[in-house]
């Protein structure tokens, strides 16, 4: 039975955590969609723990509303980076997860939930971001991708205590990776992560994701841990609680 805890609710809007904060490189849940020959995965959303509002496909083409796992980006239009290559570094035949998010506005994404956070400690939630479309491409119905970041506690009343919003993901001659996210400082110790579409009903809008994650920023924080747990416990054993790996005899 998981069992959530809430101190507080505020909405935050905090920025990435600093480059030289400590324990950057303590990472809860990492996803990085995994790798293979076929241009197509056959994994599924649930594969990796997460779901989402768009519609899976398995071949060519990624039409509105629609996503795909691929580890090139496909020559479905002629405007898109066709052959580009995920974000993950030394990932041969790396997945990333390309979304033609231009579906209903609001319409969510990626929604993942985590449980075990300490409260007060302080997370980023982020991921890395490409605009599919190439800089030369013109036509006036194209927009460009623009995500919000949200985190909200798990509970019936889905309170949203950080976002973030990316604004319009800009086109370059070659595709380009840039991290975005929030860093919130957790008031309930289970949140669902969401990125959602912060665009009108329109075409274009092609966005590729990769590396999604979710970190400590620092061992710095005023609050508890749940029942059992304290943060002199290892970063190691957060993670396994974090992402519900625990046995029953831990």
């Amino acid at each position: 039975m998981i069992i959530n805890f809430i101190l507080f609710l505020s909405i935050e809007s905090g920025p990435l955590c600093p480059e030289n904060a400590a324990n950057n490189d303590t990472s809860l849940a990492l996803i990085t969609f995994d790798s293979g020959p076929d241009q197509y995965s056959n994994a599924t959303p649930s594969t990796f723990n997460f779901s989402t509002a768009y519609q899976q496909i398995f071949k060519p083409r990624i039409q509105n509303g629609m996503f795909a796992f691929v580890n090139t980006v496909p020559n479905d239009y002629n405007g898109w980076h066709a052959g580009a290559l995920d974000h993950t570094a030394m990932d041969q035949n790396g997945y990333m997860f390309l979304v033609t998010a231009a579906g209903e506005r609001d319409s969510e994404i990626f929604t993942f939930t985590v449980n075990g956070l300490c409260i007060g400690l302080r997370y980023e939630f982020s991921a890395f971001l490409a605009n599919v479309i190439m800089e030369s491409y013109v036509s006036m119905l194209v927009v460009e991708p623009n995500i919000r970041f949200e985190v909200r506690a798990s509970t019936e009343t889905n309170d949203l205590l950080a976002e973030s919003i990316t604004g319009d993901i800009s086109r370059y001659s070659n595709m380009t990776w840039k991290k975005y996210g929030v860093s919130f400082n957790a008031s309930s110790s289970s949140v669902t992560l969401l990125m959602i579409a912060h665009v009108p009903e329109v075409s274009g809008n092609g966005v590729a994701i990769d590396d999604i994650e979710l970190r400590v920023c620092s061992t710095e924080y005023s609050g508890f841990c749940p029942p059992g747990w304290s943060i002199r416990c290892s970063l190691q054993m957060i993670k396994r609680f974090s992402l519900g790996l625990l046995k029953s005899d831990e």
